[in-house]
């Protein structure tokens, strides 16, 4: 039997290196404002996941091959492919809801995970949460109303229930790389995480959109803009992001990402429209952000170190 990959456990990120850690993973995450600017709407979900996934999953394997085939086992695999697949559908999901929802409002409602993940936690593992999670959970509930058009156009319910079905999935994703991540090391995880989640995505397009396979236009800026995808969403995030869940509690990762579409509405107001996709600026919009803001740093918050208090 081959050795189980090792877990550096030697070294240690305190709780501001962790956050900073995860910010960069939204930061990466929120470069798709600029690299979804010119990939067309007509190229399909599924070909651009299978592109960035299998892209990604094939240069770590290169430059970290001798780890990777030394702790490559069938075991392994079996043990991340729910987690590949979990996360093809969670994108998937939240690709489809663009569809219906603004920019905004798409951006604003991925933060119910916030909500989603103390209760999943609790139906789970019984963990109960401090009450400023649960408050924190409220505020971030009212930051999302504020981003709604609450005219209900068509269209606007069924994206916010796949976007409650994706808050569902993405909670559940985190909760099991959260503890994968501390058995395994990172750059083996993102490796089988990239490269099942291409395999599956490339099936998934061949067989349910077979003829989106000739029509894209395979042009330098699509391949351009994939490489970009796959280097600081697949590769980069990825890493970082399994890298720190080791040191990091599912709740605080969700609180940290919460912050992802404040971070999304700045870059769409600092980067010029050729640069940046349409995003929809309002006073609503910045409102739901402040709100949203606001929630995630009370659940992030220690109160009990703040006021002395020992645990």
């Amino acid at each position: 039997a081959r050795p189980a990959a090792p877990v550096q456990t030697e070294g240690k990120l305190n709780r501001l290196q962790a956050d900073l850690c995860l910010l960069t993973v939204v930061l990466c995450w929120s470069c798709e404002i600029i690299i979804f600017k010119n990939i067309p709407d007509s190229v399909p979900g599924l070909s651009v996941t299978a592109l960035t996934c299998l892209l990604g999953g094939f240069v770590l394997t290169v430059f970290f091959f001798a780890p990777v085939r030394r702790y490559f086992t069938l075991k392994l695999v079996w043990q991340v492919f729910p987690l590949a697949a979990l996360n093809i559908v969670y994108n998937l999901l939240r690709f489809e809801a663009t569809r219906f929802l603004p920019a905004h409002v798409t951006e604003s409602t991925t933060t119910m995970a916030l909500l989603i993940m103390p209760l999943l936690l609790w139906l789970l593992f019984r963990e109960n949460q401090p009450w400023q999670v649960w408050a924190g959970g409220g505020i971030v509930l009212l930051g999302i109303a504020a981003a709604l058009d609450w005219t209900f156009p068509m269209g606007q319910s069924y994206g916010l229930g796949l976007m409650l079905l994706f808050a569902i999935f993405w909670s559940v994703y985190i909760i099991w790389l959260n503890s994968l991540s501390k058995l395994h090391d990172p750059i083996i995880m993102t490796v089988l995480l990239l490269g099942l989640g291409g395999i599956i995505s490339l099936l998934a397009w061949i067989f349910l959109l077979p003829e989106t396979i000739r029509t894209i236009d395979y042009s330098g800026k699509f391949w351009a803009s994939i490489f970009a995808y796959a280097y600081f969403s697949s590769i980069f995030a990825t890493v970082l992001n399994v890298l720190v869940q080791k040191f990091v509690s599912p709740l605080d990762a969700v609180a940290i990402y919460s912050l992802g579409p404040a971070i999304v509405l700045i870059m769409a107001v600092a980067l010029p429209p050729q640069l940046a996709a349409e995003f929809e600026l309002t006073t609503m919009a910045v409102i739901s952000c402040v709100i949203i803001v606001a929630g995630s740093i009370l659940c992030q918050l220690d109160w009990k170190s703040m006021s002395g208090e020992k645990s």
